[in-house]
């Protein structure tokens, strides 16, 4: 095949993809999101919420495969990490995450299209997803005691030391300290002796550097 009919249709590919982007836009724009490239940001009182189209680099010729990730950080984390509150941070950062499919047991859901006519199918399914599933959890994910209530639960949604680093910056923030003592005593615990012990060491000095060391 001609490199010239390859361009040409990448080109085509690309610019379907474009209008999905602005036709997802107009989906999420009511619901208080504000686009950014392929990102979607939503900021409440205290918290940010991201929806993230990411690309794969292993599309074939002439079509993109995407899927959607979700990431919501609560502005306290992004303080005490010196981030820009103002700014929409990015999906994989956030300390609570997941995709697309993984609230329906379903894994990784993958996308591919190459043209209006299959992303617009492509966009029903997503905002169904959405309506259904991944915009009710958001919801409830939209302040710091939101957060603190679904990791309650047992539920980590990333990893496992940035929900441990989040519930003690968030009881810190918010004057619960005894709540804040144990969950300082039970992540030094935890990820000082592993191999985290250099980001664990780290973390608590800026811990007690900012909070102190809750008095028991």
């Amino acid at each position: 095949m001609s490199p010239w009919l390859n361009i040409r249709v990448r080109s085509s590919a690309d610019s379907a993809f474009n209008s999905f982007l602005s036709n997802l836009n107009r989906f999420l724009r009511p619901q208080g999101f504000r686009r950014s490239g392929q990102r979607y940001g939503r900021e409440t009182e205290q918290c940010w919420q991201i929806v993230a189209l990411q690309r794969s680099r292993y599309s074939d010729t002439g079509e993109v495969r995407f899927t959607v990730n979700f990431g919501v950080t609560p502005k306290a984390l992004m303080d005490f990490r010196n981030q820009n509150v103002s700014k929409i941070p990015l999906d994989w950062i956030c300390p609570v995450r997941w995709r697309s499919g993984d609230l329906l047991m379903q894994g990784d859901l993958w996308w591919s299209s190459n043209e209006d006519a299959l992303f617009r199918s492509v966009l029903t399914a997503i905002t169904t997803h959405l309506s259904e599933t991944d915009l009710p959890l958001l919801s409830g994910l939209d302040s710091d005691r939101g957060i603190l209530a679904m990791y309650s639960t047992g539920k980590v949604m990333g990893f496992e030391i940035d929900r441990d680093e989040t519930r003690a910056v968030l009881f810190g923030h918010l004057g619960l300290d005894r709540e804040a003592r144990e969950a300082l005593i039970q992540y030094e615990a935890k990820w000082v002796p592993a191999a985290t012990s250099r980001r664990a060491e780290l973390f608590l000095k800026s811990y007690r550097n900012r909070f102190g060391f809750p008095a028991e």
